[in-house]
């Protein structure tokens, strides 16, 4: 197209204005599209997009933890040592905000101590009573730091029955305080996980006359895990 131009301008000199305008019209029509501004590429019909990907996988948490929701749920799984028994531990818990960096904490510990021996029945032993399981339901404060990482270091203190179920004595009931402190890495604004190492202290009413003391207290240490809502 371009040389049937400048041709047909070569014949016609007093046209040289319009044999130009004419080719400059030819060469744009033949020239491609310049690309749209800001290097963006058009999509073609039938190629695989990525625009969804992100919303099908959220990014994994980088900075501070945003604190989007006011409601947890925890579970933690361990390992409990007391004065009078020891097992595997499992605690479940409910968090709640209530001002900033201040949240309610409500917890349910249980602690299998049935690896003890087993108590002979014949003799009768009669101050060879043990824990065969230990329950402890708390509610109390926990205080959250917030940091410009997805780490949340926290400490908690709760108070309230205990209960304890034996084995060769009856079964008690008392009351208790614990403290606990751990932290936790968030991998998404509402999933974390971490550890945790808490304390016990406290008493209750038992039967002395089986080899049982008042006086209760247990370590614990455990891996932790917090759902956001």
């Amino acid at each position: 197209m371009l040389v049937r131009h400048r041709a047909r301008c070569a014949l016609i000199p007093a046209g040289a204005l319009a044999c130009l305008l004419s080719a400059t019209a030819a060469i744009a029509q033949i020239s491609p599209p310049p690309p749209p501004a800001g290097g963006d590429v058009m999509a073609t019909p039938g190629a695989p997009s990525n625009a969804g990907d992100g919303r099908a996988r959220p990014p994994m948490l980088r900075g501070p933890h945003p604190f989007r929701h006011e409601n947890t749920l925890s579970a933690t799984g361990g390992y409990g040592v007391g004065n009078q028994f020891h097992g595997v531990r499992a605690a479940l818990g409910y968090g709640y905000e209530l001002a900033g960096s201040l949240w309610l904490d409500l917890r349910l510990d249980l602690l299998d101590g049935a690896g003890a021996p087993p108590v002979r029945d014949v003799p009768v032993c009669t101050d060879c009573g043990k824990v065969e399981t230990f329950a402890a339901v708390g509610g109390g404060l926990a205080y959250r730091l917030r940091a410009d990482i997805p780490v949340i270091p926290y400490a908690a203190v709760t108070a309230g029955p205990i209960f304890l179920f034996n084995r060769g004595a009856r079964g008690a009931v008392g009351v208790a305080l614990r403290a606990g402190v751990g932290a936790r890495y968030y991998l998404y604004h509402w999933l974390g996980l971490g550890l945790e190492v808490g304390g016990l202290w406290g008493a209750a009413v038992v039967d002395t006359a089986a080899g049982l003391s008042a006086n209760v207290a247990v370590l614990d240490l455990g891996l932790s895990g917090e759902v956001q809502f």
